[in-house]
């Protein structure tokens, strides 16, 4: 009581087994509210047993997702239609030398010089505008002095808000 009192209110998760035996995810809030000069404490509560099993499938599929992308021996990227990096995977900051927190917001210009950067601009342009694979053909680069042969394809998507995205694998074949 003293410390809904002190707040004012409080919000809990707690769990609860049914007269059948399962197990209920339940959200509880309480206040104090005051009338005149009394005071009482009120309570209610919801089941969220639903939503915290479709919150433990999603991490248990980003989780999977992230697993798998990291393990992946291709280099992984995905850009939004501005051109900019939303996600790469751990092959990928190891080939650049970087980290999420570095990559993503960045731009093919932060890591190309200005010839290559303006051919992968435009092959990005033209699977926005195709709306299809894009397979290249093997090509060479140095990349942070090591020089590489690459075999990539790139491939639009739509994610969860609708925007067009542009994914893309590139396979060290040196």
């Amino acid at each position: 009581y003293r410390k809904v009192k002190k707040k004012g209110s409080m919000r809990i998760e707690t769990q609860q087994i049914s007269g059948d035996g399962q197990t209920h995810d339940i959200e509880v809030f309480t206040n104090c509210l005051k009338f005149g000069d009394r005071e009482f404490m009120c309570s209610f509560g919801r089941d969220i047993t639903a939503r915290k099993q479709a919150e433990l499938k999603l991490k248990e599929s980003e989780e999977r997702f992230r697993a798998f992308m990291d393990n992946n021996p291709a280099v992984a990227y995905i850009k939004n239609e501005s051109g900019r990096h939303v996600y790469g995977n751990q092959m990928l900051f190891e080939t650049f030398e970087t980290d999420s927190d570095r990559f993503v917001g960045t731009t093919t210009k932060d890591f190309f010089p200005a010839d290559i950067t303006e051919k992968i601009e435009a092959q990005d342009l033209k699977v926005l505008s195709d709306r299809k694979t894009l397979e290249l053909e093997p090509y060479y680069e140095e990349i942070q002095g090591q020089k590489r042969w690459w075999k990539e394809a790139k491939f639009p998507f739509t994610d969860f808000s609708g925007e067009t995205m542009i994914g893309g694998f590139a396979f060290d074949i040196t």
